[in-house]
């Protein structure tokens, strides 16, 4: 949980809402997401060198005491079918987002091959993911993963409490095989 914390309480990573300013608001943040049947997140590590070239096991799902504190980055299904992401500024530009992100988005389907099972209709054959209008960095990340550019969505900002709007960018990827993709 430290580094869970260490992460969401960093502004420039948690830069689309209030960043958590105590270890109870991050650990509520993940119990919620566990409690979700919407959700279905990771956190993200490097693997060590000795597990280089050997087929993932589910072991290493389990990270040791050392990988908790050093947490690169979250990602996951926070919102079926809307995906989120936010990693660590030691890591911006170096792939580490469009790697687990790709990632993500196999286990996503091999899991989901009919779509998440809360969702109906048109909504289990895409993924989807919102950005700010100016982070042209996650839009690569996004762009290098097959998504396009659907639509312009207002929301509230969750940065205040004054209940201003924002603009965001909305994605989508449809599921490999859907005609629209073809």
């Amino acid at each position: 949980m430290p580094g869970i914390h260490k992460h969401k309480s960093d502004p420039r990573i948690v830069h689309w809402k209030k960043p958590d300013t105590t270890l109870a608001e991050s650990r509520a943040w993940v119990e919620t997401r566990l409690a979700s049947p919407k959700c279905w997140n990771f956190v993200v590590h490097f693997l060590p060198p000795e597990y280089k070239d050997q087929d993932p096991h589910p072991s290493w799902l389990v990270p040791s005491e050392e990988d908790r504190k050093s947490v690169l980055g979250l990602c996951g299904v926070h919102s079926a079918p809307e995906i989120g992401y936010a990693f660590h500024p030691s890591v911006w530009g170096k792939g580490i987002a469009t790697e687990a992100i790709r990632g993500l988005i196999q286990a996503y389907w091999e899991a989901f091959p009919i779509g998440h099972p809360v969702l109906e209709g048109d909504e289990k054959t895409y993924l989807m993911a919102l950005t700010d209008i100016w982070n042209r960095s996650s839009e690569r990340v996004l762009e290098k993963n097959g998504f396009e550019f659907w639509k312009e969505q207002e929301k509230e900002d969750m940065r205040d409490d004054n209940k201003r709007m924002t603009i965001l960018h909305v994605w989508r990827l449809w599921k490999p095989g859907h005609p629209v993709a073809e």
